[in-house]
Order: structure tokens, then C-alpha cells, then sequence
């Protein structure tokens, strides 16, 4: 979500994604724009100033392929293939360049009409058959079949349909086991039937291959119940007036148990101790984290001074960290709000009297505040300050540095379900081809909850 006032400027993201420059050496993800003014987003001009010469399109700094207009033929030249997966509509002339120029077609026609050998600028056409086997009348074929007395593609169907013949359907005309398929079908309504026959009022099933086995499959009602051993008589039945299932013995369960319902009538160990509730005051708190997701972010303006721009990034190796910065074509320092809603857990009971209540990542480059700097502001819903406004301002180190505050705000006291807002400004500049930028990431609450 981003303020009112940016909405437009959101609208140029996606071209903005498609001018980064190709000499980027990580992979980074435009979240926020606030340096490109004036844009027609369904027109991207190259050559703007109209300069002259040759104008290029390239794709990739190592692959290197490019759409160039070459100013002195007067044409647009690929690089490499072009594959177009569409009806290609010509106006002019295709024209054979300085090697023979083949035309791949599947049928061996363009908008329906057969190409004869001499259609194209007198060059061969390569259906995939064999060079210069389009004629003007007829395809010969390659060997691919035997068609020493064929010389066209009609023959050798004409070969094909005498070697299949007329298969009209009849039942003995096709053949399954060797045997036909009369034969076949009545041998198998025989073996369902003798299948049906040895099931059918049988104590001894060992099996079945179906997902389901149903008893009393002909619903006479009562009790209904499943017997383990002649002699052992365990039971599992439904209780058909008690409408529950009742085991006979004890019952053992090696995993978890799941109740959706009430437990009545139990004990624990044997004992008389009955389930009951455990209140919410008497569970023991414990020191828990919260981390902040870093995808939760709405970026603020303050008025002045706002022509920057804001990234995502994450590294990878050891102890890699996820980050935002904030970076400007500016020569003048530019700053942009990061605003964080952050959501109290229902088990939180309060912050905890340590010095990390709040902690997080960050570093910069330049040579001081003057380049680029970091304030952080965490408020409650009152628009109470968690910390003096002495700390967390101003903050610059050249390497990752965790910075971690502790909650004294005198009236700063969230409750659980509540939310607390944090802000982290960032400031950036450019001198030159220097870029100074502030990182910011992993920002992490320490709170004490059941």
C-alpha cells in the first residue's frame, strides 16, 4: 500500500523495472519509484534527442542480442533467429540474402496455396523432404517408404490403403488372448460370476481391494458391530440407541488425539482426577520473538525532499541478511518513510525489562550522515513513543550492525491484539557515480507471552 499522493507515479513501476540499467550486478526488486516525472506508459522512446545513427535494443550485457534500426539500410535487423509463433503478414518483397535463403513450411503451404520450386525469388524450398522436391504439380516423397514404383504422394497412399484393406468392425474380426472378442468377453462374465459366488456368504475374506466395506449393506438397523477373534470376541460396534461406537476393552493410541467434541467421564492414570480447564493466569510466560514481515510495507512522503527510490533485496552465504534501501539519482540528500503495521500476538502479555525489545540490521555507504542515515521511530496505537527520540536517530556504520533499544516510553503500553507502528526513515544521495545508501532489515521484537 502506498500514500495517496504516489499512486501515479506507481503506474511507470513496470517500465521503471524495464530501463534499470544492465549493469546491475544483483538482483534487486523496485518497490517504490519517486524519481521518474514525466512518462507515456504506452511509449518507450530510444534516441529521444534524435541524435542519429544506428539505434539499438539489447537483451542481456553477456548475451548480448539485439534489435538494431540500422539507419543506413533503413531496416530493422534481429541478431540471431526469429521465431513467431503467429501468421507472419507480409507487405513487400522477402528477399534471399547472400546464401540461399530456405523456407521451412509443415504442409508445404503459405495462406493455402502450394509454393512451387520457383515461387520465392527462384530459391529452393526445404519442406523437410529433401531440397528441391517441391514442384510446380506434385511432392515426391524420399525413401521412407518403399516406393520404387511410386513417383508421387498419391501413389503411395494409393499403396497404403491396398495394404490395409476394408476393416469394416465385426466382433470375431478382432481378437483379444488369442481369442475373439465374443469368446474374450464371455470367459470374463464367467470369472465375475465365479468371483461373486466364492465372496458371497464365505466367513474366511481375507481382502478386498476396495476403499470401502460396508456392513450391514442391507440396512436392517440395530447394533452394528465388527468382531476380532471367534474365541476372543473383542468388539467395535455402534451403539444404535446410544448413537456411539463402543469398544470393548481398552483402547491404546500410539499418536496424537484429535477431539472436536467434550471428554465426559474421564480419568487420568487410574486416579479420580477429572479434565478440567487450566485457567489463563496460571500458564508460566516465557521470552518469545516476533519478526517483523518484511513484506508489510507502506511508504510515506514527507513533503520534501522525496526523490528516491526503494529496493528489496536478500543476500546469500553465511549469515545473509533481507533488506530494504533507499537510493536516489539526487546530488541532495532524499529521504522516504518505511511504515510497518505490526499486529500483537493474543499470547502477548507485555515487553520485556532486557535491552533488546526491539532489534534490527543495518549499514550504509559514504563517508557519514551527510551521505546517507538511518532514523527509526516505534509508536502504540495512542501515538506514543516506545523510546526517547534521542534513540535510534542517525544511525551509520560502513558493515552490518544490529542495533537493539529498550522500551521505556513511560506511556507507551500495548496490548495483546493490538497493533504498534514502526517507521524507518532512510536517507540517500549520488555524487557522481557514487551512490550512498542506507540497508535496512530483519527487524525483530522481543516480548514476553504465554
Amino acid at each position: 500500500m502506498v500514500s495517496k499522493q504516489s499512486t501515479i507515479r506507481l503506474l511507470g513501476l513496470l517500465f521503471t523495472l524495464l530501463l534499470v540499467s544492465t549493469g546491475t550486478a544483483f538482483a534487486e526488486t523496485l518497490l517504490y519509484t519517486n524519481e521518474i516525472y514525466e512518462m507515456n506508459p504506452n511509449k518507450v522512446i530510444l534516441d529521444a534527442d534524435d541524435t542519429g545513427g544506428d539505434v539499438t535494443l539489447q537483451f542481456g550485457t553477456t548475451l548480448n542480442e539485439s534489435l538494431l534500426w540500422n539507419n543506413t539500410s533503413g531496416t530493422f535487423v534481429f541478431s540471431d533467429d526469429l521465431n513467431i509463433t503467429g501468421n507472419l503478414d507480409v507487405d513487400g518483397t522477402i528477399t534471399a540474402g547472400t546464401s540461399d535463403t530456405v523456407i521451412t513450411q509443415a504442409d508445404g503451404q503459405i495462406d493455402g496455396e502450394v509454393i512451387a520450386a520457383d515461387t520465392i525469388d527462384d530459391d529452393s524450398i526445404d519442406f523437410g523432404m529433401g531440397a528441391d522436391q517441391v514442384g510446380a504439380d506434385d511432392i515426391t516423397m524420399t525413401d521412407e517408404f518403399d516406393n520404387s514404383n511410386n513417383t508421387n504422394v498419391q501413389d503411395v497412399m494409393d499403396d497404403i490403403d491396398a495394404a490395409i484393406g476394408d476393416k469394416a468392425y465385426t466382433e470375431d474380426n478382432y481378437v483379444t488372448d488369442g481369442e475373439s472378442s465374443t469368446d474374450s468377453i464371455d470367459a470374463l462374465d464367467q470369472q465375475v460370476k465365479d468371483n461373486a459366488d466364492a465372496v458371497a456368504g464365505t466367513a474366511n475374506i481375507t481382502g478386498t481391494t476396495s476403499n470401502t466395506f460396508t456392513l450391514d449393506n442391507d440396512n436392517t438397523g440395530g447394533n452394528i458391530l465388527l468382531q476380532f477373534g471367534q474365541t476372543l470376541a473383542e468388539q467395535i460396534y455402534w451403539d444404535s440407541a446410544g448413537t456411539a461406537f463402543t469398544f470393548t476393552d481398552d483402547v491404546q493410541i500410539n499418536g496424537n488425539l484429535g477431539i472436536t467434541g467434550t471428554i465426559t467421564g474421564a480419568t487420568i492414570d487410574g486416579d479420580d482426577n477429572t479434565l478440567q480447564d487450566i485457567p489463563w493466569t496460571a500458564i508460566d510466560t516465557r521470552t518469545k520473538k516476533l519478526k517483523l514481515d518484511i513484506s508489510d510495507l507502506t511508504v510515506i512522503e514527507d513533503g520534501s525532499n522525496n526523490q528516491a527510490n526503494i529496493f528489496t533485496e536478500s543476500e546469500t552465504g553465511t549469515d545473509p541478511h533481507e533488506y530494504y534501501y533507499v537510493r536516489t539519482g539526487q546530488t541532495s540528500q532524499q529521504d522516504l518513510d518505511l511504515k510497518f503495521k505490526v499486529l500483537l500476538p493474543e499470547d502477548f502479555v507485555d515487553f520485556t525489562t532486557a535491552s533488546n525489545d526491539l532489534s534490527f540490521y543495518y549499514k550504509n555507504t559514504g563517508a557519514g550522515t551527510a551521505d546517507s542515515k538511518i532514523d527509526i521511530l516505534v509508536e502504540d496505537d495512542d501515538g506514543d513513543d516506545a523510546f526517547t527520540a534521542a534513540d535510534g536517530q542517525d544511525l551509520f556504520n560502513l558493515a552490518w550492525t544490529e542495533y537493539t533499544d529498550e522500551f521505556d516510553g513511560g506511556s507507551f503500553n500495548p496490548a495483546a491484539g493490538e497493533y504498534i507502528y514502526v517507521t524507518v526513515k532512510g536517507y540517500a544521495r549520488r555524487q557522481g557515480g557514487s551512490r550512498y545508501i542506507p540497508y535496512i532489515g530483519e527487524i525483530v521484537f522481543t516480548y514476553t507471552g504465554k
